[in-house]
């Protein structure tokens, strides 16, 4: 048995990104809540000293590409690190970001390294591993999302272990904004568009994090807003187009890469609403006449009489003003029976 497994007192940590820039992070809180799931040991790569040229050795394209956290401590231990960045894939050390990974380093008092986990919200394509000079490299295929208990045969510590991950290709959400009724395209509405923190719970504020505000619907009735990476969104509309009202039931998509996902919402148009004007006036001389009080009332028939029984009261005791009139606003188009209940003055009702 060799003993050079005890090296892993110094090891390298190389991702193998899909974006511009390099970080080192600082660890992250250790009690942080990192999925589990094994990835399945597949082949042994025949390279027993230095860094293979993983990318030539696979094949693989020029979306992957090589970074590295530089050595890792010695001090026993659980170590996070952790990387981040926005939807352009530049590297972010604050603030909002889109794209996450976060590796952890079991470090045993003995200094040597037996287990990794990483959590991550895109692809792991490969996991490369080995347990010092001398030793044959291992490829693991592992889950999309997250990974533990990666390990070399046997009980050799750790020594080098390398990510390769695949930049998920943008994709569009394109938003149609129609009128409920008729089908036809309205502009004017403008949303809002925000991503999931977590695509399994609710869309709850603390769950989501804007992208992008203002969204205007155009004379079209759409809203594309492009450049999104894959992921589960929620869509909510912030002003409706003149004349609607507005909707308020968010919708959610979830969005693959290259493809464009369409929502549509819908409006209901506003009432369309008009006035009555009551004049009182005396029969004779036709000047106006104040203190007259009355009901309008609308039919609920508008083909039937107007008996109590096809009547719905709409405003009692309006009273005529000094010019003789009485403005009733915001009526909707119907129609309307009035009838004086009380005559001004020394006038008699008109019947």
């Amino acid at each position: 048995m060799k003993s050079r497994a005890a090296k892993a007192l110094v090891f390298t940590l190389t991702l193998i990104l899909v974006c511009s820039g390099l970080i080192v992070a600082n660890p992250v809180s250790a009690n942080a809540d990192i999925p589990i799931d094994n990835g399945t040991r597949n082949g042994n790569i025949a390279i027993n000293n230095g860094w293979p040229d993983f990318k030539t050795f696979k094949g693989l394209d020029d979306t992957y590409h090589f970074y590295s956290f530089g050595n890792a401590p010695t001090t026993p231990g659980i170590i996070y690190q952790s990387v981040y960045f926005d939807s352009e894939w530049r590297i972010v050390s604050s603030g909002p970001y889109t794209y996450f990974c976060t590796v952890m380093l079991r470090v045993k008092s003995n200094g040597e390294c037996s287990v990794l986990k990483w959590n991550s919200n895109f692809g792991v394509s490969y996991v490369f591993l080995k347990a010092g000079d001398g030793y044959n490299w291992f490829q693991y295929n592992p889950p999309a999302l997250c990974g533990s208990g990666l390990g070399t045969p046997g009980t050799k510590s750790l020594s080098h272990f390398a990510f390769a991950y695949q930049r998920p290709q943008a994709s569009s959400l394109r938003i149609n904004k129609i009128d409920g009724n008729t089908g036809d395209s309205l502009a004017g509405a403008e949303f809002s568009v925000y991503r999931f923190i977590n695509p399994d719970a609710d869309p709850d504020p603390e769950n989501l994090t804007l992208i992008e505000s203002g969204l205007t619907s155009d004379d079209s009735g759409q809203v594309v807003k492009t450049g999104l990476p894959p992921g589960k969104y929620y869509v909510i509309e912030t002003a409706a187009p003149s004349g609607y009202a507005l909707n308020t039931n968010g919708q959610w998509a979830t969005i693959v890469a290259k493809e464009t996902v369409e929502l549509t919402f819908e409006n209901e148009a506003l009432p369309k609403v008009g006035s009555l004007r009551i004049n009182k006036i005396d029969a004779d001389t036709e000047s106006p006449l104040t203190g007259a009080v009355f009901s309008v009332y609308r039919y609920i028939d508008e083909s039937g009489d107007p008996v109590s029984a096809n009547l719905t009261l709409i405003e009692s005791g309006l009273t005529s003003d000094d010019s003789g009139q009485i403005l009733l606003n915001d009526l909707e188009p119907g129609k309307y029976y009035v009838t004086e209940t009380a005559a001004p003055s020394g006038y008699a009702i008109d019947a």
